[in-house]
């Protein structure tokens, strides 16, 4: 399933086959193939139920319920089973999907379900870690009873198992329907048995009392459990042995690492000295350099102050400067301005009333001409009727003297207008420069108010340069102060001088033979580290065969138990048998009537025990004609033999003990061998070291108390086999301690 689409593959050859589409948002959550193999259900988290043919792969029948979202589903041959996130388990027939069955389940949803179809039973594991049985038969009757869709009058559930904290994940049921595993959120696998209504519970066999057994396989299992415990009380023995070894050569390591330990103190001590004394050297350093840092501190000080004052005194003239400069500009700016507004008015109405006039005259003079220009047109019209053609010239001539006295006064009427313009230039002109000599004095006074800021901020900071100079006055005579403890400090110091440097030659006489002996423990701390890890070497290997040999024990003691668990069933069905037979026999002896017919009825009731024994389903008639009820004398019979049976045990008890305390025995006796052969060849190996050192002229270390290393291994292995002695001598006194508690004398 990739998002909303299916892909069908061939399992064999890996080939797509085809696509389902029909989902949104997430997908399908489920895919659920009937027993036909002709179809898949489908169900998905947005709440539809599609069937798919796997044929030409397209959609057959759907259910679509958007408020639901649908978590698991299964499917048998005529029915579907579907769970949501409602809380209900709903049941569609299979050639429709559209009539179903609701079930309220109540307090939970479900979350992975699995069907028997063979023993009609619905598993469904739920939210709440529940596992719940319902049954299927008797949904499809209601299903068949209601055709319409609704909720079921009826509940199908059967059974509900609380199994798991947290949801159920997965449900698998095995192939044959027997058994059923359940999966959860909290990881636990639990294993179910499932037992259908009409299957039953499995009839367990009975055992007789009693068991037949041959006495050379009881040998034979009592020697393996022997031959068992000497393995195990051989290795008890080997830890042992390689346990005290271990804390002999651990007990080497921490007296060489306190030794270690004493020098490194003495190290930290002669460090911790010289440390004492270069602080005092760097305590002085330290004065000195204060008081040269305060010299100069002053110096700066002094400097720094001369000159703020200097630049504010600076400062301060040449804002009075510009202030003076500033007025004087302001008020050159002003008389100028004056004389050009009036320049400028003058000049303004002056040009108006030219204009005017030259306009009004311009005016006139255009009236006239156009006067004269009707007249001349009115004579000319007059003329031209009388004179058309005596004066054509006369009349283009007075025509082109017109049209050049009118070009003219054009002309001079845009001279006009061309100085007209020229002066409302030249007035802009003015306007700018004196809309730029405001800004310039804007910027002049934006340069003072600026300049007055910069004074401000001068003041500020002279009057935080003196609170800083007063304030290093103040730590300047605090330092003096420390500066004269501190000489005092010296003074005492001095006093100490020639103590400890005659303390450090001492210590420094002291070193030279210590050095040697640091590094002739360090090369031994080399060796002995490599001897620690091959022991950690062979200790690892015989803690894995230790881990083996344990599980090996525990096999063979699992294997032991079984067996005695199976003696005991046999002996308990041989007794059975023996008393059932003793009755037998009893009753024909006692019986009354012909030995013929005695003899009929000891073979039937021998028939019927063979079999009762034999036949593992006996009829009720067989049983019927064996007796069971037991007689005064079958109950003295059994006494009797139940008294040899436990005569029996005691004397192969006694048996045991007596064999026991041969072996302790002997292990005594091989123990104390075994200890003399050690010491014999410490003694030899003592003497072979003696001669190797005096042969290379190495002296053998010897500790104060006047034993030498090889001394000391030798007392602690007679220590160990003293320990190991009086161990095994305090088990015999128990053993026999024992046997007299239960009255049996001890062997000599």
């Amino acid at each position: 399933m990739h998002s909303t689409t299916i892909h069908v593959y061939y399992t064999y050859t890996c080939e797509l086959l085809g696509h389902l589409r029909g989902h949104n948002g997430k997908g399908p959550e489920s895919l659920l193939v009937p027993p036909d193999d002709t179809r898949i259900i489908s169900t998905g988290t947005d709440g539809a139920v599609y069937e798919f043919n796997l044929r030409d792969f397209h959609k057959v029948s759907d259910n679509v319920l958007k408020a639901v979202t649908y978590n698991c589903g299964v499917s048998d041959v005529a029915t579907v089973w579907v769970g949501g996130n409602d809380r209900k388990l709903r049941q569609f027939e299979r050639n429709k999907l559209q009539s179903f069955v609701e079930y309220n389940l109540v307090d939970a949803s479900l979350i992975s379900m699995s069907i028997s179809q063979g023993m009609k039973l619905l598993f469904g594991g739920c939210e709440d870690g529940t596992l719940r049985v319902f049954n299927t038969y008797l949904g499809e009757k209601l299903m068949s009873a209601n055709k319409e869709a609704g909720t079921a009058t009826r509940s199908i559930t059967i059974e509900s198992h609380s199994t798991h904290t947290g949801l159920v994940t997965n449900l698998a049921l095995a192939w044959d329907e027997s058994l059923l595993v359940s999966v959860g959120e909290d990881g636990v696998v639990v294993f179910w048995d499932v037992v259908a209504p009409q299957r039953g519970l499995g009839k367990e066999l009975q055992y007789s009392n009693e068991l037949m057994m041959d006495r050379r396989e009881l040998e034979e299992i009592a020697k393996q459990v022997d031959h068992y415990k000497s393995q195990l009380l051989d290795l008890k023995q080997r830890m042992l042995q390689q346990q005290s070894k271990r804390e002999r050569a651990h007990e080497s390591q921490i007296a060489d690492l306190a030794k270690q330990y004493e020098g490194e103190l003495e190290k930290q001590k002669d460090m911790l000295v010289s440390l004492e004394a270069e602080k005092s050297e760097q305590a002085i350093r330290f004065t000195e350099f204060m008081a040269e840092l305060d010299e100069k501190s002053k110096r700066i000080l002094n400097q720094t102050k001369e000159d703020y004052e200097s630049k504010v005194t600076s400062l301060q003239e040449r804002s009075r400067q510009l202030k003076s400069l500033i007025e004087q500009r302001r008020k050159e700016f002003e008389d100028k301005a004056a004389v050009i507004r009036e320049e400028a008015a003058g000049e303004k109405t002056e040009t108006q009333l030219q204009h005017k006039k030259r306009l009004e005259d311009l005016d006139e003079e255009n009236h006239q001409l156009v006067l004269e220009k009707t007249k001349n047109d009115a004579e000319t019209e007059a003329m031209s009727k009388l004179l058309e053609e005596d004066n054509d010239v006369d009349i283009i001539s007075k025509k082109e003297d017109y049209e050049k006295r009118r070009r003219e006064q054009e002309e001079e009427l845009s001279a006009i207008q061309a100085a007209n313009g020229a002066m409302l230039s030249k007035e802009n002109l003015n306007r700018a420069d004196l809309e730029a000599k405001v800004a310039d004095v804007n910027e002049k006074l934006k340069q003072q108010s600026g300049l007055e800021s910069q004074i401000e901020s001068a003041k500020r900071d002279i009057d935080a340069l003196t609170n800083e100079y007063r304030e290093r006055g103040e730590t300047i005579a605090e330092k003096e102060r420390r500066i004269y403890d501190l000489k005092k400090k010296n003074q005492e110091l001095e006093k100490f001088k020639f103590v400890l440097e005659y303390k450090i030659k001492e210590l420094k006489a002291q070193i030279d033979p210590r050095d040697e002996e640091i590094r002739s423990t360090k090369e031994k701390l080399t060796n002995m580290g490599s001897e620690a890890e091959q022991y950690q070497q062979s200790s690892e290997n015989l803690s894995l065969q230790i881990r083996s040999l344990r599980q090996k024990r525990a096999g063979n003691q699992k294997e032991i138990d079984g067996l005695h668990e199976k003696l005991k069933n046999v002996e308990e069905q041989q007794s059975r048998l023996w008393t059932e037979i003793a009755n037998v026999y009893a009753l024909c002896d006692e019986s009354q009537g012909t030995p013929k017919e005695r003899n009929a009825r000891l073979k039937e009731m021998a028939k019927a025990l063979l079999e009762k024994y034999t036949d593992p389903k006996p009829s009720s008639i067989q049983k019927s004609k064996v007796l069971s009820a037991r007689t005064a004398a079958d109950e003295v019979r059994e006494y009797n033999r139940q008294r040899d049976h436990l005569e029996r045990n005691l004397t192969s008890l006694k048996k045991k003990v007596n064999k026991d305390v041969e072996n302790n025995r002997s292990d005594r006796s091989r123990i104390t061998a075994e200890n003399v052969i050690l010491i014999r060849e410490i003694n030899d190996l003592r003497k072979e070291a003696r001669t190797l050192a005096a042969k290379a002229g190495v002296v053998i270390e010897v500790d104060p108390t006047g034993t030498s290393a090889y001394d000391e291994e030798w007392q602690r292995e007679i220590h160990a086999q003293n320990a190991e002695i009086t161990r095994l001598q305090e088990l015999s006194d128990d053993l026999e301690a024992q046997l007299k508690l239960k009255g049996i004398p001890p062997p000599q």
